[in-house]
């Protein structure tokens, strides 16, 4: 009968023996990787205005002036990994090394009568507090 142990030649039936196989470890031809040495940057273009009626000019929005930074750490990058002497975008094993570069970006005000903006905004603000608009 399928599934039943066999039948031993004198009628009694054996039970399956069991198989048993070794655990080792078997060679590997390739060693593991070992983790990559990236090189992270971290940018902070954030605006933090603390107490009252100040006015802030700024050129450009700080997610604007963080996507520049980007830009320009890129720029950077790429031009002394081209020459000589900069910084070098592969590790000792000659793998390319991970770049990360995290840009954080924001405003924070805190106090009354605050003013941020461009420096047309600023100025007709500055004007109107001094009563010449």
């Amino acid at each position: 009968m399928p599934g039943m142990a066999p039948e031993k030649t004198d009628g009694r039936r054996s039970s399956p023996r069991p198989r048993l196989f070794a655990q080792r470890q078997l060679p590997t031809l390739i060693p593991p990787p070992e983790p990559f040495s990236p090189i992270t940057l971290r940018v902070n273009t954030s605006v933090h205005v603390t107490h009252d009626n100040n006015i802030v000019c700024l050129r450009s929005a700080p997610e604007e002036a963080a996507g520049e930074a980007a830009r320009l750490v890129m720029e950077a990058i790429k031009a002394g990994a081209a020459g000589s002497g900069g910084v070098p975008m592969i590790d000792e094993d000659g793998r390319p090394r991970p770049l990360v570069v995290e840009v954080e970006a924001g405003w924070r005000v805190e106090g009354a009568g605050n003013v941020i903006g461009r420096e047309d905004v600023a100025r007709d603000i500055v004007r109107a507090r001094l009563g010449r608009g």
